[in-house]
C-alpha cells in the first residue's frame, strides 16, 4: 500500500519536473530546478525501495528463525 503511494508521488514529481523543463523556454534557472527535482525524485524512490526491500528481507528471515 505504502509503496504504491510512493510510486504515485514519484510519478507526479517526475511529470511536474518534466513539464517544468519543457516549459522553461531556455531559462537556465528553471531547467536547473527541473533537473534537480527529477534527480531528487529518483534518489528518493531508490531510497524508499531499498528501505522496503531491506525490511522485507529482515522480516522474512525473522519468520524462519521463529520456527
Amino acid at each position: 500500500m505504502v509503496v504504491s503511494l510512493v510510486g504515485a508521488i514519484f510519478l507526479l514529481v517526475m511529470i511536474y519536473g518534466g513539464f517544468t523543463w519543457m516549459t522553461a523556454q531556455g531559462d537556465e534557472k528553471k531547467t536547473t530546478k527541473a533537473k534537480e527535482m527529477i534527480v531528487a525524485a529518483i534518489i528518493g524512490l531508490v531510497f524508499i525501495l531499498s528501505a522496503y526491500l531491506i525490511t522485507a528481507f529482515i522480516g522474512s528471515q525473522m519468520k524462519t528463525w521463529k520456527q
